[in-house]
Protein backbone atom coordinates (compact mmCIF):
# COMPACT_ATOMS: atom_id res chain seq x y z
CA UNK A 1 0.00 0.00 0.00
CA UNK A 2 2.59 2.16 0.66
CA UNK A 3 4.10 1.96 -3.05
CA UNK A 4 0.68 2.58 -4.38
CA UNK A 5 0.11 5.69 -2.59
CA UNK A 6 3.63 7.35 -2.74
CA UNK A 7 4.87 6.30 -6.42
CA UNK A 8 1.63 5.52 -7.63
CA UNK A 9 2.81 6.33 -11.56
CA UNK A 10 5.77 3.61 -11.00
CA UNK A 11 2.70 1.12 -9.42
CA UNK A 12 0.54 1.32 -12.87
CA UNK A 13 4.08 1.14 -15.32
CA UNK A 14 4.62 -2.50 -13.31
CA UNK A 15 0.80 -2.94 -13.80
CA UNK A 16 1.43 -2.35 -17.35
CA UNK A 17 4.38 -4.49 -18.00
CA UNK A 18 2.77 -7.41 -15.87
CA UNK A 19 0.16 -7.53 -18.31
CA UNK A 20 2.83 -6.71 -21.20
CA UNK A 21 4.25 -10.18 -20.37
CA UNK A 22 1.35 -12.01 -19.68
CA UNK A 23 0.21 -11.12 -23.40
CA UNK A 24 3.40 -11.97 -25.05
CA UNK A 25 3.35 -15.30 -22.96
CA UNK A 26 0.22 -15.80 -24.86
CA UNK A 27 1.93 -14.81 -27.85
CA UNK A 28 4.78 -17.41 -27.65
CA UNK A 29 2.51 -20.08 -26.25
CA UNK A 30 0.78 -20.13 -29.66
CA UNK A 31 3.68 -20.04 -32.19
CA UNK A 32 4.75 -22.61 -30.14
CA UNK A 33 1.83 -24.75 -30.94
CA UNK A 34 1.94 -23.43 -34.05
CA UNK A 35 4.92 -24.68 -34.64
CA UNK A 36 4.26 -28.07 -33.35
CA UNK A 37 1.04 -28.39 -35.64
CA UNK A 38 2.96 -27.74 -38.49
CA UNK A 39 5.64 -29.92 -37.37
CA UNK A 40 3.50 -32.51 -37.34
CA UNK A 41 1.83 -31.92 -40.46
CA UNK A 42 4.95 -32.00 -42.19
CA UNK A 43 5.99 -35.30 -40.45
CA UNK A 44 2.56 -37.00 -41.02
CA UNK A 45 3.23 -35.82 -45.06
CA UNK A 46 6.83 -37.00 -45.45
CA UNK A 47 6.13 -40.55 -43.72
CA UNK A 48 3.16 -40.97 -46.51
CA UNK A 49 4.76 -39.88 -49.07
CA UNK A 50 7.39 -42.09 -48.34
CA UNK A 51 5.83 -45.30 -47.83
CA UNK A 52 3.82 -44.54 -50.95
CA UNK A 53 6.99 -44.14 -53.08
CA UNK A 54 8.29 -47.24 -51.21
CA UNK A 55 4.65 -48.67 -51.82
CA UNK A 56 4.73 -49.93 -48.02
CA UNK A 57 1.51 -50.23 -46.00
CA UNK A 58 1.50 -50.19 -42.06
CA UNK A 59 -0.91 -52.05 -39.84
CA UNK A 60 -3.17 -49.10 -39.77
CA UNK A 61 -3.04 -48.64 -43.02
CA UNK A 62 -4.27 -52.04 -43.93
CA UNK A 63 -7.71 -51.97 -41.15
CA UNK A 64 -8.02 -48.07 -42.34
CA UNK A 65 -8.11 -49.22 -45.83
CA UNK A 66 -10.40 -52.15 -45.82
CA UNK A 67 -12.52 -50.17 -43.71
CA UNK A 68 -12.62 -47.60 -46.28
CA UNK A 69 -13.58 -50.26 -49.35
CA UNK A 70 -16.01 -51.91 -47.23
CA UNK A 71 -18.04 -49.55 -45.61
CA UNK A 72 -17.27 -46.87 -48.61
CA UNK A 73 -19.99 -46.42 -50.87
CA UNK A 74 -19.37 -48.49 -53.76
CA UNK A 75 -19.32 -51.86 -51.53
CA UNK A 76 -21.86 -54.00 -52.81
CA UNK A 77 -19.82 -56.28 -54.79
CA UNK A 78 -16.81 -56.64 -52.16
CA UNK A 79 -19.39 -57.39 -49.52
CA UNK A 80 -21.46 -60.32 -51.60
CA UNK A 81 -18.16 -61.40 -52.27
CA UNK A 82 -16.96 -61.78 -48.78
CA UNK A 83 -19.71 -63.30 -47.95
CA UNK A 84 -20.06 -65.47 -51.01
CA UNK A 85 -16.83 -66.63 -49.82
CA UNK A 86 -16.92 -66.89 -45.89
CA UNK A 87 -19.95 -68.73 -45.08
CA UNK A 88 -18.78 -68.56 -41.14
CA UNK A 89 -16.68 -66.02 -39.39
CA UNK A 90 -14.79 -66.64 -36.14
CA UNK A 91 -13.14 -63.15 -34.72
CA UNK A 92 -11.26 -64.31 -31.60
CA UNK A 93 -9.88 -62.54 -29.00
CA UNK A 94 -12.79 -59.70 -29.81
CA UNK A 95 -12.28 -57.31 -26.59
CA UNK A 96 -9.05 -56.13 -28.08
CA UNK A 97 -11.25 -54.91 -31.13
CA UNK A 98 -11.46 -51.58 -32.19
CA UNK A 99 -13.85 -49.40 -33.64
CA UNK A 100 -12.47 -49.78 -37.29
CA UNK A 101 -12.11 -53.46 -37.44
CA UNK A 102 -15.77 -53.95 -35.61
CA UNK A 103 -17.34 -52.07 -38.28
CA UNK A 104 -16.09 -54.25 -40.92
CA UNK A 105 -16.95 -57.57 -39.19
CA UNK A 106 -20.12 -56.00 -38.65
CA UNK A 107 -20.74 -54.64 -42.29
CA UNK A 108 -19.12 -57.48 -44.48
CA UNK A 109 -20.20 -60.27 -42.35
CA UNK A 110 -23.72 -58.83 -39.70
CA UNK A 111 -26.20 -60.56 -42.40
CA UNK A 112 -26.25 -63.12 -44.08
CA UNK A 113 -23.04 -64.78 -42.46
CA UNK A 114 -22.89 -66.77 -39.22
CA UNK A 115 -20.17 -64.42 -37.51
CA UNK A 116 -18.89 -65.83 -33.65
CA UNK A 117 -17.17 -62.60 -31.92
CA UNK A 118 -15.17 -64.57 -29.07
CA UNK A 119 -13.70 -62.59 -26.50
CA UNK A 120 -13.44 -61.31 -22.45
CA UNK A 121 -13.60 -57.98 -21.59
CA UNK A 122 -11.23 -58.79 -18.24
CA UNK A 123 -8.50 -59.50 -21.18
CA UNK A 124 -8.59 -56.45 -22.88
CA UNK A 125 -5.28 -55.00 -22.60
CA UNK A 126 -4.42 -53.18 -25.80
CA UNK A 127 -6.64 -50.09 -25.62
CA UNK A 128 -2.73 -48.17 -26.79
CA UNK A 129 -3.43 -49.62 -30.06
CA UNK A 130 -7.29 -48.38 -29.94
CA UNK A 131 -8.69 -51.40 -28.20
CA UNK A 132 -12.16 -50.21 -27.22
CA UNK A 133 -14.43 -51.75 -24.59
CA UNK A 134 -17.19 -50.14 -25.51
CA UNK A 135 -17.00 -51.73 -29.02
CA UNK A 136 -17.13 -54.86 -27.11
CA UNK A 137 -20.22 -53.54 -25.19
CA UNK A 138 -21.59 -52.15 -28.24
CA UNK A 139 -21.09 -55.97 -30.25
CA UNK A 140 -22.60 -57.75 -27.46
CA UNK A 141 -25.92 -55.82 -27.25
CA UNK A 142 -25.89 -55.93 -30.54
CA UNK A 143 -25.88 -59.94 -31.45
CA UNK A 144 -29.23 -62.64 -31.03
CA UNK A 145 -27.15 -65.15 -28.55
CA UNK A 146 -24.50 -65.14 -25.77
CA UNK A 147 -22.38 -67.85 -24.85
CA UNK A 148 -20.39 -68.25 -21.47
CA UNK A 149 -17.54 -70.81 -21.11
CA UNK A 150 -17.55 -72.12 -17.39
CA UNK A 151 -15.15 -74.72 -17.50
CA UNK A 152 -11.43 -74.09 -17.29
CA UNK A 153 -9.48 -76.64 -18.88
CA UNK A 154 -5.76 -75.40 -18.19
CA UNK A 155 -5.61 -74.66 -14.28
CA UNK A 156 -5.89 -76.24 -11.37
CA UNK A 157 -8.64 -76.50 -8.80
CA UNK A 158 -6.56 -74.07 -6.48
CA UNK A 159 -5.88 -71.11 -9.03
CA UNK A 160 -9.49 -71.47 -10.22
CA UNK A 161 -10.83 -71.22 -6.47
CA UNK A 162 -8.35 -68.23 -5.80
CA UNK A 163 -9.36 -66.31 -9.18
CA UNK A 164 -13.06 -66.97 -8.28
CA UNK A 165 -12.53 -65.49 -4.82
CA UNK A 166 -10.49 -62.51 -6.55
CA UNK A 167 -12.83 -61.28 -9.00
CA UNK A 168 -16.04 -61.56 -6.53
CA UNK A 169 -17.30 -58.46 -6.10
CA UNK A 170 -17.35 -57.14 -2.87
CA UNK A 171 -19.49 -54.19 -1.53
CA UNK A 172 -17.03 -51.49 -2.02
CA UNK A 173 -15.10 -52.82 -4.92
CA UNK A 174 -15.79 -54.55 -8.34
CA UNK A 175 -12.43 -55.23 -10.09
CA UNK A 176 -14.08 -53.78 -12.97
CA UNK A 177 -15.79 -50.83 -12.09
CA UNK A 178 -18.10 -51.31 -14.83
CA UNK A 179 -21.56 -52.79 -14.37
CA UNK A 180 -21.90 -54.48 -18.06
CA UNK A 181 -18.53 -56.29 -16.67
CA UNK A 182 -19.76 -59.15 -14.71
CA UNK A 183 -17.25 -62.16 -13.29
CA UNK A 184 -19.03 -65.72 -13.96
CA UNK A 185 -17.49 -67.68 -11.59
CA UNK A 186 -15.69 -70.92 -13.34
CA UNK A 187 -14.95 -74.64 -12.33
CA UNK A 188 -12.36 -76.88 -13.07
CA UNK A 189 -12.74 -79.08 -16.39
CA UNK A 190 -11.22 -81.99 -15.56
CA UNK A 191 -9.30 -83.83 -12.92
CA UNK A 192 -6.11 -82.46 -11.40
CA UNK A 193 -5.33 -79.38 -13.47
CA UNK A 194 -3.69 -81.69 -16.52
CA UNK A 195 -5.66 -82.61 -19.75
CA UNK A 196 -4.65 -86.66 -20.11
CA UNK A 197 -5.54 -87.47 -23.83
Amino acid sequence: AYLDETFPEFYELGEQFQQSVELLDEFFKGVINWIYKEAASFSIEQVRATKQRKNLLTFDDLITNLHEAVTGVDNYDLIRGLQYKYHAVFIDEFQDTDKLQFDIFDTAFGEKTTLFYIGDPKQSIYAFRQADIETYKKAKAGVKYVFSMDKNYRSTEKYIAAMNRFFEPQENFDAFADESIRYEKVSQGHDGGKLTV
